[in-house]
């Protein structure tokens, strides 16, 4: 008797770690799904930020080829000053 007994409490045993071992297992697929996500979030963010400071750089370049333009001009003498 005490041997069936000892079965019984083992079956039990068993059936209570299988509920836990898919309770991880569901949490886990959630916590993978999740990291999944943030994954790609944090690459759209990535690219972001490189398409912005690219467009930062490019910006820049423009802006300072056009003071260089504006500088250029304000040094060259007025053509119409020096005919009068």
């Amino acid at each position: 008797m005490q041997q069936s007994e000892e079965i019984s409490a083992l079956r039990d045993q068993l059936r209570r770690t299988e509920a836990v071992l898919q309770g991880e297992t569901a949490r886990h697929a959630g916590t993978a799904k999740a990291l999944a996500e943030a994954e790609k979030s944090l690459e759209r963010l990535a690219q972001q930020v490189a398409d912005t400071t690219e467009r930062l750089e490019d910006n820049e370049a423009h802006r300072a080829s056009l003071e260089e333009k504006h500088q250029h001009a304000r040094s060259q003498p007025d053509a119409d000053v020096e005919e009068e």
